[in-house]
């Protein structure tokens, strides 16, 4: 059938040409439609169409390479990378790192280093914002919320396998901002800080209202490295006990969810 119509439309472009050239009307055989219907016959006047196609499929087997805030190539495999794969996924998450403090008796407020993240091609690190990169390649711009919780207090255990915490200590988000290396601000979630209480239940740092945060977001902590250097906090009061040469840690839990908030009431900002 394929080489048939071929050949037809061959043939009628030689009966158009030979037309033209004596001057007379152009004759066109009757086509055949679908269903095997009589279609009217087509003059040189009628416009022909043709179709084009395209389909999708969701990516379920390769994670979302990581990038920094303004969209720079990240090494792979990293520290930082979940591995998640799927159409709705955190992509990578840096390290909170306050570093070594000298034991103070006195209340204290530390703030966490720089993340450093190691772009393609750069062999020195690059410093930058703490942040969490989200991928919403769903296609349904229904909207997500990414959530966060403390599961415990900052621990620290010594060679004899004794547990201590610091008691009282309080983790604080500040200076949430969304950034996208494609997508303009019409299209930003929105960003919450917060500060923790150890063992509570998660709250929503990021909220994508429907029509927004699609494609790949990060809720970075500070919009700026100078502004980053004062947006993750850990306050201690002075009369906490304090292990020195201990490395105290805890473990932040991240969860999307396929939906944004629905409540009314927004999500604790922090002070």
């Amino acid at each position: 059938m394929l080489m048939k119509k071929q050949v037809t439309l061959t043939t009628t472009g030689l009966v158009t040409f030979a037309s033209l050239l004596l001057g007379t009307p152009a004759v066109f055989a009757e086509t055949e439609g679908e269903g095997g219907v009589s279609q009217p016959p087509m003059t040189i006047n009628d416009p022909a169409k043709s179709e084009a196609e395209i389909s999708f499929s969701q990516n379920e087997t390769e994670p979302t390479k990581p990038t920094g805030p303004g969209g720079e190539e990240i090494e792979s495999p990293s520290e930082g990378e979940t591995g998640m794969v799927g159409p709705l996924t955190i992509d990578y998450i840096t390290k909170i790192n306050f570093g070594n403090q000298k034991v103070s008796g006195n209340d204290a407020t530390y703030f966490a280093e720089l993340a450093k993240v190691k772009l393609v091609g750069i062999d020195e690190p690059k410093e930058t914002p703490n942040y969490v990169q989200i991928t919403d390649s769903r296609g349904s711009n229904a909207g997500w919320q990414l959530q966060v919780k403390q599961d415990s207090q900052f621990q620290a255990e010594d060679a004899d396998g004794k547990i201590s915490e610091l008691k009282g200590a309080q983790l604080t988000f500040a200076n949430p901002t969304l950034k996208s290396s494609q997508k303009g601000a019409e299209f930003a979630p929105q960003g919450f800080g917060h500060s923790f209480t150890p063992g509570s239940e998660a709250v929503t740092v990021v909220n994508a209202s429907a029509g927004k945060g699609m494609g790949t977001w990060h809720y970075t902590l500070g919009d700026t490295d100078e502004q980053g250097q004062k947006s993750v906090s850990l306050a201690i009061p002075g009369d906490t006990a304090k292990v020195p040469n201990a490395a105290y840690k805890t473990v932040l839990t991240w969860t999307l969810i396929d939906a944004p908030e629905k409540s009314d009431v927004e999500p604790e900002q922090a002070p």
